[in-house]
């Protein structure tokens, strides 16, 4: 049986080997000077990519022989919304007013528990984050020579490989959810890893002549885990420091 390679620590998120930068950099040779300019600029000061992918992608010793998807991102997301709701309902009552909260205490390690032991994976008062994508393409023109003959624009590429990875399978061969993965990088979490699911909306995106040659599309992942915890202060702390 195929093992899940899904990190639980900040030391395990920083240890994923998935990234294929150099691949991406490798793609701008050849294409001249000006074309290196127009789509190497992505790479100034060595750009960590947002990653996209599903649990199955991130299986060691894999049964099937498909080929894995993970999505580098060409160029990072323009815009992410974070909502963090809180487990709380206020009843009116009427002497005044009644707040009720409830832990949030994520899924058992097992079945083996001793009485009083508390196997959660996180305790806190937030529910499911609520995280909007906005992700962008940069530029798709095609410059002539610039590609093969069944190669499209990376970040067109990314666009097409994005709607595959949520039409895959929900659930694994053993039961398992197949989550949808997101490793995401930004000033305020350098590196952050969300385990979850894109919402039943699905994705939105629109082609506009004023948008040029570029395409943007958005999708809604409510996210049940976080690495590091986001209610956690000092291993946020940790990943900033491990980045910097």
């Amino acid at each position: 049986m195929a093992r899940l390679a899904l990190p639980e620590t900040v030391e395990g998120v920083l240890s994923l080997d998935i990234s294929d930068t150099r691949r991406r950099k490798e793609q701008l040779e050849g294409v001249g000077k000006e074309s290196e300019n127009r789509f190497g600029r992505h790479f100034q000061d060595e750009r960590l990519p947002t990653v996209i992918t599903t649990a199955a992608h991130l299986l060691e010793n894999r049964d099937d022989q498909k080929e894995r998807t993970v999505i580098n991102c060409w160029a990072n997301p323009s815009g992410v919304d974070w909502t963090a709701p809180r487990r709380e309902a206020l009843q009116k009552v009427k002497a005044g007013s009644v707040r009720y909260s409830w832990r949030r205490r994520g899924r058992s390690q097992g079945t083996n528990q001793k009485a009083g032991e508390d196997h959660s994976r996180r305790e806190t008062y937030y529910d499911e984050l609520q995280v909007r994508f906005t992700f962008q393409s940069g530029n798709i023109l095609a410059v002539p020579g610039s590609l093969n003959e069944n190669d499209v624009p990376p970040g067109l590429d990314d666009f097409y490989l994005f709607l595959g990875l949520l039409n895959e399978r929900k659930l694994l061969e053993d039961g398992r959810e197949n989550w949808h993965v997101v490793i995401h990088n930004s000033p305020v979490f350098p590196t952050i890893f969300l385990k979850g699911w894109f919402t039943p909306d699905g994705v939105t995106w629109a082609e506009a002549a004023e948008s040029g040659f570029g395409l943007q599309w958005s999708a809604t992942m409510e996210v049940h885990e976080t690495v590091p915890a986001i209610h956690d202060p000092s291993a946020l702390r940790k990943m900033f420091g491990a980045i910097y």
